[in-house]
């Protein structure tokens, strides 16, 4: 699963979509209805944020080392606060077996408020080497590497498409997920299809839910049309890794918005969860 928490900070009350003690209690709730193994997250300020949601007693925390920033930018619409850290990481099922390697720290352009990925392997026969991600936003569909939002996203292109040919030159299964902050489901994208081409073998990749105007992705986008951003968070696998992976929906894959307790919570305890159900980002899976 991936899941962006929007601006989930430590304490009560602070960052840019302040919460409550009964809005982290609902997205505690939330996680532990979605039962997913591994959840690739976005948007926490911390460990100790993350924690707040994922039940140590259940989860192990990984996040990104990349230092706390401390822009101190108003949010916008919200007079009175301030953008907190927005750090990257995984929450891992207690019980399975998995390595963390060094963060994708290249991803972040030398800019300290450009995030890092995550880089994590779950054991086991079949080991999966998953990188977590959130990718610059303003670029999100339809735009050439040349206007006026989009130099920084596709200059994070080839610094991703390294790790991706890297992966796919040791032959093990391996998948990109989080928030890549662009609809690369959109049949002709220029980003994804830079990324997808085939070279090396074994770089020939699949977007879970598949391209626009098929499968999960197509159902998604008749139900939930009036979001203007489209979809900005993906699972992109090696070939045949999505296959492998068990999306989980509840009923059918028009209905897997309704996961228990998605589209209940309050828009300011899970406003960006919703949304990113919604654009058929949050794939559960088994390994």
């Amino acid at each position: 699963m991936t899941w962006n928490l929007e601006h989930l900070a430590e304490r009560n009350g602070e960052g840019c979509r302040p919460r409550s003690d009964a809005d982290y209690a609902a997205l505690r709730a939330h996680a532990v209805a979605l039962g997913a193994d591994v959840i690739a997250f976005q948007e926490v300020e911390s460990r100790a944020t993350a924690e707040r949601v994922f039940d140590p007693a259940s989860y192990d925390v990984v996040m990104s080392a990349r230092p706390q920033t401390r822009r101190g930018d108003s949010c916008y619409g919200a007079p009175g606060q301030q953008i907190r850290h927005q750090g990257v990481g995984f929450a891992v099922r207690k019980g399975l077996r998995w390595t963390r390697h060094t963060d994708f720290s290249a991803l972040g352009l030398g800019n300290p408020d450009l995030r890092w990925g995550v880089d994590i392997t779950i054991e086991g026969r079949r080991p999966l080497r998953l990188l977590g991600v959130h990718l610059k936003s303003g670029c999100n569909s339809g735009n050439a590497p040349t206007d006026r939002d989009c130099p920084v996203l596709f200059s994070q292109l080839p610094v991703l498409e390294r790790w991706i040919d890297a992966r796919a030159g040791e032959g093990y299964a391996f998948a990109v997920l989080g928030d890549w902050n662009r609809r690369i489901a959109a049949r002709g994208d220029a980003f994804y299809s830079e990324i997808d081409d085939g070279d090396p073998v074994g770089a020939d990749l699949d977007i879970a839910g598949g391209r626009a105007r098929g499968g999960l992705q197509s159902a998604l986008s008749r139900v939930h049309r009036s979001h203007r951003h489209g979809s900005g968070s993906h699972f992109v696998g090696s070939a045949g890794i999505v296959r492998r992976i068990s999306l989980r929906a509840s009923g059918s894959p028009a209905s897997f918005g309704s996961l228990p307790g998605l589209g209940n919570l309050p828009p300011v305890t899970c406003e960006r969860c919703a949304r990113t159900a919604n654009d058929t980002a949050a794939v559960a899976w088994s390994i």
